[in-house]
């Protein structure tokens, strides 16, 4: 009897981490990883992907909103700021990447890599349109810093 449940418990531990999605442990993946969430308009994985500060700068713009009222947030919901009215963090990321004008940030993604400088926990893309992107390390993995 124990030693199924030892192998229960193995097999639950290798398909918890088999599941789990992979977070980016060079620069170079963090922009892959970041320009499929972005390419595939998934503000779960984006969010995921994000540095501290900028899902704190999330937060942040996303309680301001919270406190709009609704005459305020019906009309950024028309202009495509918010995502039907929500103000939580994740729809303001959705927002931003169904808006109809695409942010240049986010069409950089779409672009190819000349450089990547890293130094002191941080990295800077260098696209072929001259956009630099800025990601930084923290713990183990690279986020995307907007």
């Amino acid at each position: 009897m124990r030693t199924i449940s030892i192998t229960a418990a193995a097999l639950l531990l290798l398909c918890l981490a088999s599941c789990s999605r992979t977070l980016p442990r060079t620069p170079a993946e963090a922009f892959r990883m970041t320009a499929a969430a972005v390419e595939s308009k998934d503000e779960s994985r984006l969010y995921e992907l994000l540095s501290k500060q900028s899902r704190e700068s999330l937060a942040r713009a996303a309680k301001t909103a919270g406190l709009m009222s609704g005459e305020q947030k019906d009309s950024l919901s028309k202009k495509g700021v918010l995502s039907a009215g929500r103000t939580d963090p994740r729809a303001i990321l959705k927002a931003w990447m169904e808006h109809e004008t695409p942010d240049p940030a986010l069409a950089a993604f779409r672009r190819s890599v000349l450089t990547i400088e890293e130094k002191n926990g941080a990295a800077k893309i260098r696209l072929d349109n001259g956009i630099e992107l800025r990601f930084e390390k923290e713990g183990l993995y690279w986020k995307f810093a907007l």
